[in-house]
C-alpha cells in the first residue's frame, strides 16, 4: 500500500536541483587548509622532535631531519597562504611566496599584514602565538619523553 506522500521521493534529479543539493552538504573540515594546515604543522613538530630525541647522537641525521622538516614547514604554510588567498580572491605575490619558503614562520605575520584588514591583527596574532608555542611545546615534549626512554633503556 503506497501513502499520499511516497510519489515526492524519487523526485527527477536535474543539474539545479544536484546544484542546490551540493550547496547545502558541507564538507568535513579535515578538507580545509585553514583547519588542516596548522593541524598537520604541530603534528610535523612533535613527529620531528620525537624522531629528533631518537636520533640525537647522530649529528648529521639531525641536519637531514632539519632540512626535511624546514621543507615540510614551507610546503604547508604554502599550501595554507594560497587556500587563503584563494578564499580572499587575491593572489600570492612571488616575494611572499618565496618568504614562506625560505623564512618559513617568520613571514607569516608579513603576509597576513598585508592579506587582513587593517585592525585585525588583534585577532590573527593571538591566534598565531598560540599556534607556534604548541609547536616549540610538542617538538620539546616529544624531545624530551624520548631522550629519557632512551637513558631508560
Amino acid at each position: 500500500m503506497r501513502s499520499a506522500n511516497s510519489s515526492h521521493c524519487f523526485a527527477a534529479v536535474t543539474p539545479t536541483n544536484l546544484a542546490l543539493i551540493n550547496s547545502r552538504v558541507r564538507k568535513p573540515l579535515i578538507y580545509s587548509p585553514a583547519v588542516t594546515s596548522p593541524a598537520l604543522i604541530v603534528a610535523s613538530f612533535v613527529v620531528f622532535g620525537a624522531v629528533d630525541g631518537f636520533t640525537a647522537s647522530n649529528a648529521a641525521a639531525g641536519n637531514v631531519l632539519f632540512v626535511v622538516h624546514w621543507l615540510l614547514i614551507a610546503f604547508l604554510l604554502f599550501w595554507w597562504a594560497s587556500a587563503d588567498a584563494l578564499q580572499r580572491q587575491s593572489e600570492l605575490s612571488t616575494s611572499m611566496i618565496v618568504g614562506l619558503v625560505v623564512f618559513g614562520f617568520l613571514a607569516v605575520p608579513f603576509y597576513l599584514a598585508g592579506a587582513r584588514p587593517k585592525g585585525s591583527w588583534v585577532r590573527w596574532l593571538p591566534k598565531g602565538l598560540v599556534l607556534f608555542a604548541f609547536c616549540l611545546g610538542g617538538e620539546t615534549l616529544a624531545f624530551g619523553v624520548i631522550q629519557e626512554l632512551s637513558y631508560a633503556i
